[in-house]
This record gives C-alpha cells, sequence and structure tokens, in this order.
C-alpha cells in the first residue's frame, strides 16, 4: 500500500449544499509556554537561525517528540519564530524579537500584538469584548460556529484563548466581575489599538456604588412640604481613560459633557 503523506488536521462543516474544510490554525499551547523557544533562538543566534539540534540541545527537550513538533509549530503560528519541526535551522522574527528582548509592560504590549494577530482569537476577543466572561459552553459553541473547529478543537481553543487573556492584561473586575476589556481599556502603545488614530477614545466604566433615594415624609395637614419633589441620590465612581495626546479642548469638552448629562449642574 502506497503511504501517504501526512496532511494538517482539518475541520469539516456543511453549509447548505456546499462542504467547506478548514485548517486548524489556533494556537493549541498559550503564548507564555512558547516565548521559552524564541528567547533560545534569539539568544544562541542574536537574531540569526540557529541548528534545530543546537536550539533543542540547549533547551533540554528532545527535538523529535511530539512536546516539542507542537512547540515549533505553535510558536510559528504566533508569529514568533520561523522553521518547521523538520527544518535544519529555526529563525525568529521581528515580532519575537520585540518581545524576547522586552520586559514589563513593552512585553505585555508585544504579546497582546502577537495574540490579536491571530482571527480567531482576534473575533473571539471582539465577540465578548467589554462583556463577562463566557462560560465554558457557549464560548464553545461560538468557537465551532466561527472557526468550523470540532468539540474537541473549539474545547482546546477556548482553554487556551482564556489562559491568554488571563495572563496578558485582557481580563479586569469591574462591577464587580471579570470582565473582558476592550482594547483601548488596556493602556496599550498606540500601534496595538484599532480604530483609535483619528479620534481620541474615551473609555468610562460606570459603577454605582450606591443608589440611595430618601424616602418622602408624610406631610401632616398643617405643615406645607418644603420641596415639590425629592430627587434620588447616586453616586458614581468614574473611571475617565484620556490618551497622552488629548488636548486641552478634549478635557474641556469630556467633563463639560459629565456636567451637563451626568451632575445636570447646567441644567436650569
Amino acid at each position: 500500500m502506497e503511504d501517504k503523506e501526512k496532511q494538517p488536521k482539518v475541520s469539516s462543516v456543511v453549509d447548505g449544499d456546499k462542504k467547506k474544510r478548514t485548517l486548524n490554525t489556533f494556537p493549541r499551547i498559550p503564548i507564555s509556554k512558547v516565548l521559552d523557544l524564541a528567547k533560545t533562538i534569539y539568544e544562541l543566534g542574536e537574531g540569526d537561525p540557529v541548528p534545530r539540534l543546537v536550539v533543542f540541545d540547549k533547551l533540554g527537550k528532545s527535538p523529535e517528540s511530539g512536546p516539542s513538533r507542537m512547540l515549533i509549530t505553535t510558536s510559528n503560528s504566533y508569529g514568533l519564530t520561523t522553521g518547521s519541526y523538520v527544518a535544519e535551522r529555526l529563525g525568529i522574527t521581528e515580532l519575537g524579537k520585540s518581545i524576547v528582548s522586552k520586559d514589563g509592560s513593552q512585553r505585555r504590549d508585544e504579546i497582546v500584538r502577537a495574540l490579536l494577530t491571530n482571527d480567531l482569537f482576534s473575533r473571539f476577543h471582539e465577540k465578548y469584548s467589554a462583556k463577562g466572561i463566557p462560560t465554558e459552553p457557549i464560548g464553545e459553541d461560538y468557537l465551532k460556529q466561527v472557526g468550523s473547529l470540532s468539540g474537541a478543537d473549539a474545547k482546546v481553543a477556548f482553554s487556551v484563548f482564556m489562559e491568554n487573556m488571563k495572563d496578558h492584561g485582557f481580563i479586569r473586575e469591574l462591577s464587580g466581575r471579570p470582565t473582558i476589556l476592550p482594547i483601548g481599556m488596556m493602556e496599550l502603545k498606540d500601534e496595538v489599538k484599532k480604530n483609535d488614530e483619528q479620534t481620541p477614545k474615551v473609555e468610562m466604566a460606570f459603577i454605582a456604588e450606591n443608589i440611595k433615594s430618601e424616602k418622602t415624609p408624610k406631610p401632616d395637614q398643617t405643615t406645607p412640604l418644603v420641596s415639590p419633589a425629592i430627587v434620588p441620590q447616586f453616586n458614581f465612581n468614574i473611571q475617565v481613560q484620556i490618551p497622552d495626546n488629548s488636548t486641552a479642548e478634549t478635557y474641556d469638552a469630556i467633563f463639560k459633557s459629565i456636567a451637563d448629562n451626568l451632575l445636570k449642574i447646567n441644567s436650569k
């Protein structure tokens, strides 16, 4: 029997009378677990390609094992490295260099950029942006629909996506519940943000700490009411995030809007 070359795993989905076959291009390992590969290539070669066997000798791993092959494939899918698991040499991309050569918030910004280059992750983030974290069944069902994934693949994708989000600042507790942040609220550098180039975006989280309403006292028959109505009191914690390059006019407009629409200072 003639041997057949192994092909990338595919998922099939029927849409009406058409049958579609889609490559599963989502990363199967969280990005934090593949950074050592990119860092080792960068340190050994100082930016140049390095023999694959030398890289895995430095890592203390077998270059032909299943986990090592998955490591190379996943690192490539994040756009960090070049060269397949059978290549003689492995290289590092400009994006990979920008991540492993930086620390702190700068590294986080570049990691976020790498995560958003994956179309399925980007669509998942856009779907649940500014919303609570979806439950596993709901999140997996969405990934099955938009990614044409099998149930098993959707489960892996959801687990990896959520770990990436938790590790790299996509999730913050707002109003008492974990929330997936829009890119505009993540305080990233300008080149990471989307659709922010023309108009400065202000993300405001209004969290009602206490909503109190005074009870209207029962008037007696001899004492007239001092006020025709009792106005409910609302206490808000208002968080305003404004880009560093905003002008004074932008600040004036924002706080005037708060005064007019929330505090009713200028209302007659």
